[in-house]
């Protein structure tokens, strides 16, 4: 691709006036007048094509993440960007199943959702749990608060415990409940009998 001192010299030939050897005073001119114009043409093609989340890769991914809340630096740039684009589809009527999955899908969630009609509540069953920390989690809670309609409670489960995990322990029900563990402590046990 041409620089500007080719692009300027192109346009100046013709008119005949100026003496554009090199070397010459115009050129040398010329010269230091395109060193700042190529920088700038730089700092322009960068703007242009971080403006888009389309094509960002750098400042523009991290300024449309901190718009919607944090960087999500662990994930490649093509999901960094689908989530971005799925947040910018989001509208006023997307308080449907579909939205809200999709309004989660935004924060790299993967989830099923539950409603309880008569009560107005839903439950967010998050599949990919281990994918976020405890400060990950806050955040994708406070952005539901935001996102989700006043009126409608809800829960987000990062729990990691399912039935197929509690069968895996091979103890009863009443076995378990015997252990006497809070979820917390209960998410970190094994299975393992106590000795």
């Amino acid at each position: 691709m041409p620089n500007s001192l080719t692009n300027m010299l192109k346009a100046l030939l013709p008119v005949g006036v100026y003496k554009l050897n090199n070397g010459t005073n115009v050129y040398k001119e010329l010269q230091s007048y395109c060193a700042a114009l190529d920088v700038f043409k730089e700092t322009v093609d960068s703007v242009l094509s971080e403006i888009s989340p389309v094509c960002a890769i750098g400042d523009g991914l991290v300024f449309y993440e901190k718009l919607f809340g944090d960087e999500k630096y662990s994930y490649s740039i093509e999901q960094r960007r689908r989530m971005i684009l799925t947040m910018l589809l989001l509208g006023a009527n997307d308080n449907t199943v579909e939205g809200i999955k999709r309004f989660f899908a935004s924060l790299g969630v993967e989830c099923e959702l539950e409603e309880y009609f008569n009560i107005c509540f839903l439950y967010v069953y998050v599949l990919n749990s281990e994918s976020f920390d405890s400060e990950e989690r806050k955040n994708i809670i406070e952005r539901a608060k935001e996102f989700l309609p006043c009126h409608l409670e809800f829960s987000v489960d990062f729990r990691t415990i399912d039935w197929d995990t509690l069968d895996s322990y091979d103890r009863t029900f009443a076995q378990i409940d015997a252990l006497d563990m809070t979820w917390g402590e209960f998410e970190a046990y094994n299975g393992e009998q106590e000795e």
